[in-house]
Order: structure tokens, then sequence, then C-alpha cells
């Protein structure tokens, strides 16, 4: 192969970076608690547009799940965290509104769906909480997801009916899955990392020692990996 070859075809190779995660499924899932509490909404609302959500807490993983529930067109979030000035910044960016935590009771009926992620060492929703939320919403059913450690809410809330409630432990097999699928995307990308320099060596006119391309696919390899 002449060298002049070589570089029509060398930017062909490197776009197997590009390749591998638009043919792909991979760096298509976020495996985090985060994006698995807001599959989970997904899968029991219909829509996320027309629900309303309460954020409990500010901290890194809510702001990754009220980011996520924004590109999911949630028209209405409320954030409580027991720093309002943290919480503000956050809910400028996704248009939330802000609470305090003291504020939860009164505000709890209003929430289709829970998240909550604080780092308080006690619960911070309870079941009388929760029930007299379920009794001011005529009992239309309320999605709970602890994703706290400790936990934010008491476990007693997913005895009622019309409160379904999850916890972090609940969520691992969302994640499980995620994971396997982002495996299978990974063997996948491999194949099409590694068929582009063959099929690219195939459209040559003359043949040439596959080493040089074969070094070229290596450190390819690495850079898509990267």
């Amino acid at each position: 192969m002449k060298a002049s070859e070589l570089e029509t075809h060398v930017p062909e190779i490197f776009l197997c970076s590009e390749t591998r995660r638009t043919e792909t499924d991979i760096g298509a899932s976020a495996v985090s608690v985060a994006f698995a509490a807001c599959t989970l909404a997904r899968q029991i609302f219909e829509s996320l547009s027309t629900v309303t959500v309460l954020l409990v807490g500010a901290g890194e993983t809510i702001e990754l799940v009220a980011r996520h529930l924004r590109e999911h067109k949630v028209q209405k979030m409320i954030i409580a965290n027991r720093t309002r000035e943290r919480a503000q910044i956050l809910a400028d960016e996704v248009g939330a509104e802000v609470i305090a935590l003291s504020e939860i009771d009164e505000r709890l009926r209003e929430a289709d769906i829970i998240i909550s992620s604080t780092a308080s060492p006690l619960p911070i929703i309870g079941k009388g909480m929760v029930e007299r939320a379920l009794k001011s919403r005529r009992n239309q059913p309320m999605l709970l997801v602890d994703i706290a450690v400790p936990r934010d809410v008491e476990p007693e809330v997913g005895k009622l009916a019309n409160a379904y409630l999850y916890s972090v432990d609940d969520l691992q097999s969302i994640i499980s899955h995620n994971l396997a699928q982002r495996k299978a995307a990974a063997v996948e990308a491999e194949t099409i990392v590694a068929q582009k320099p063959a099929n690219l060596w195939r459209g040559c006119e003359h043949k040439a020692p596959a080493k040089p391309f074969a070094s070229i696919a290596a450190r390819q390899s690495k850079f898509a990996m990267s």
C-alpha cells in the first residue's frame, strides 16, 4: 500500500471510535442509581410530562435525577432541601420549585413521584405523613424511590395501599440489566473495530503486509476505549 493510500484510509479507521458509540448501545445507558430511579419511574408512568415529582435532597445523585427527569419532559419538580441556597442552584437549572424540608408534610400530597437521597441519620418521610398525603389524593398512587443510605423513608410506608416504595436495593436489578446491556454493546463494538480495517484493506488495489494496519487497529482499539 502506498503512503498516500494509507493517509486516505486512516481517517476512516479512526472513525471507528465514533461508529462504535453510534452503531451500538454503548454510552446510551448511564449505569447509576440515578438513571435506575428514572428508569423505574418511566416504567410505571406512561408519560412523565404530566406528573409532579418531589426530590428530597440536593446532592450529586439528586442532581443527576433532576437532569434525567428534565430530559424526559417532566414539567413540575419540587426540590426539598435543608439548605435552600444549594437547592436553588439546581432548581434554576431544571426549572424546579424549592421548599424547606419542614414543608414536605404539607406538599407531599402534590407529588406523584418522590425520590429521596439525603444524608439524614433518621427517616424524613414517615408512614403517617404518607397516609395523610394519600387521603388528600383520594388514594391516587404514589411512587416513592428511596436511594438514601440510611433510608429516608420509613419501610412501613411500603405496606400502605397505593404507596409503592422502592429502595436502592430494589434498583439493583435495573442496574444489573444495564450492565449486561453495556457488556453486550462492548462486544458488538469490538467487532466493528475489528471489521473496519479488514474491509478497508480488501478495497485497496495492492496488498501489503498486514502488520502496519494491525498496529493501527490496536492503537484505535485503545483510543476508542478511552
